[in-house]
């Protein structure tokens, strides 16, 4: 992990490559790049930063894909490396990462009224829930989540 600054991704490895000397490929070994800008605020004239891109490589040195679209791209090499270190299927991802979208929505909804379900329990429990029902749907394991939480007293 490090520090590079460029205002995007291109820009970082533009940088990488021509002026430190680094070789295209080398730099294609960074798996994720996280681009972020300085704004104003127009009110108050305040600095923040805030993130501009999340972005990964792909096999052509130079290029990126939007880790933040609709459509996750599995053919990159670390996502490719994840479906294989985690022996799923694209659509065993997906529904993963829907059903835990699922979950810590709830907890966050539920979070607005009783902060007990924005603590480290209920988000270990949320992660837990989803890796006992492997293979099943997002929704049958929201279902199951809801019924848990039902039981331990918690209102939905």
């Amino acid at each position: 992990m490090g520090t590079i600054h460029g205002d995007s991704a291109k820009t970082v490895f533009q940088r990488v490559v021509h002026d430190m000397g680094i070789s295209p490929e080398a730099f294609m070994a960074t798996d994720i790049l996280v681009t972020i800008g300085d704004y104003r605020d127009r009110r108050s004239g305040a600095k923040t930063r805030r993130v501009n891109e999340i972005v990964c490589t792909t096999d052509r040195p130079g290029e990126f894909v939007n880790l933040c679209a609709d459509n996750l791209e599995f053919t990159t090499p670390v996502m490719r490396r994840a479906l294989s270190s985690a022996s799923m299927t694209e659509k065993e991802a997906i529904d993963e990462i829907k059903a835990r979208g699922k979950l810590h929505g709830i907890l966050a909804e539920l979070g607005k009224g009783k902060e007990e379900f924005l603590s480290p329990k209920w988000i270990i429990e949320a992660n837990e829930t989803v890796t006992r029902m492997t293979g099943k749907s997002p929704e049958e394991i929201e279902n199951a989540f809801k019924v848990r939480i039902r039981d331990s007293g918690g209102r939905l």
